[in-house]
């Protein structure tokens, strides 16, 4: 399908060119949501009342300033077509809670928060709320050393090595125009741990809080 033919492309503000490759690339793109909303967001989500809005922050936090403000327009789309749909309850949860210390777990639910809280205003505190997760652990806690001082890390295997990272400062709050200053790094890709059949259980971060808040009231 030749509307599916576009790519991200940086633009004057304002109109395209007309006949310019920026003029075609935004009429396919219109024309790719249309096609979605009409085949698929329309027929399969109107049917549910109970939706999981998944929402990597890591990884736009650490890509720089426009990844991060492109994310966030891509949450307030995402989640006024859940109110177009009338979702009785929304979860907006923080993937890669894994790569994140337990006490900075709280700022990566609160930025998440920050990300989704104007587009899920219209909603009550009961039927939104804001959850890390990680469907599975791949990480334990440690303690790393920056100089002298002692920092909390995640520890998890990449290219078959137990290796340490620290994810550094999690903001609670939009990131002021200092934090985008920094220098900024790819996250890790993490190894699974091991599955141990006897245990028969898949560790994971905040799973089962999620399903509590979703349905919880239904069982």
């Amino acid at each position: 399908m030749p509307f599916l033919w576009f790519f991200p492309m940086a633009v004057p503000s304002g109109p395209p060119k007309p006949g310019s490759v920026a003029e075609l690339l935004i009429d396919r793109f219109d024309r790719y949501k249309q096609h979605v909303k009409a085949r698929f967001v329309t027929p399969h989500f109107k049917r549910f009342n109970r939706q999981v809005l998944l929402v990597d922050v890591l990884t736009p936090l650490y890509a720089g300033q426009a990844a991060f403000e492109d994310t966030a327009r891509a949450i307030a789309e995402v989640t006024r077509s859940m109110a177009a749909h009338k979702i009785a309850r929304v979860c907006v949860a923080a993937t890669k809670a894994d790569h994140v210390p337990e006490l900075s777990r709280a700022n990566l639910s609160e930025l998440v928060a920050v990300l989704a809280r104007d587009a899920t205003k219209p909603k009550t505190s009961d039927s939104v709320r804001f959850k890390t997760v990680a469907s599975i652990n791949s990480t334990q806690e440690g303690l790393g050393k920056i100089g002298n001082n002692d920092v909390a890390v995640v520890k998890g295997m990449v290219d078959g090595e137990l290796r340490p990272f620290f994810v550094g400062q999690v903001p609670s709050i939009w990131p002021p125009a200092s934090f985008w200053e920094r220098k900024f790094f790819q996250l890790p890709v993490f190894q699974p741990r091991p599955y141990d059949p006897a245990s028969g259980v898949i560790p994971h971060l905040g799973l089962d809080l999620v399903l509590t808040d979703l349905i919880g009231d239904l069982l």
